[in-house]
């Protein structure tokens, strides 16, 4: 695991390669532009998780992203809720598998 301590969308990209699992919980207005930021990092096959898919613009946000880079949704499931709970999982997940 590598940490980089830098804004989302600031992060040295040149040597990050091969990431095979990408999981996004931030802001819905970045989302459409974090996917095509990290585009040349992502293994040709991906499992996508997105947090706080309950949220309106996360799902649509994400499937954009994915779709303006070239990527192809293979799997996805919504596992959504009605109620914040600490016993579940928090404002929904939105979940892929993309292949290049």
């Amino acid at each position: 695991v590598r940490v980089f301590e830098s804004d989302l969308l600031m992060a040295d990209v040149s040597e990050i390669r091969d990431v095979d699992f990408f999981f996004y919980d931030g802001p819905v207005s970045y989302l459409s532009q974090a996917i095509p930021y990290y585009q040349g990092c992502f293994a040709d096959v991906c499992l996508m998780v997105f947090d706080d898919a309950n949220w309106d613009g996360v799902v649509y946000s994400a499937k954009e992203g994915i779709k303006r880079v070239g990527r192809n949704i293979l799997y996805s499931k919504l596992m959504l809720n009605n109620i914040e709970s600490d016993d579940d999982w928090w404002n929904g997940l939105y979940i892929t598998v993309t292949v290049k």
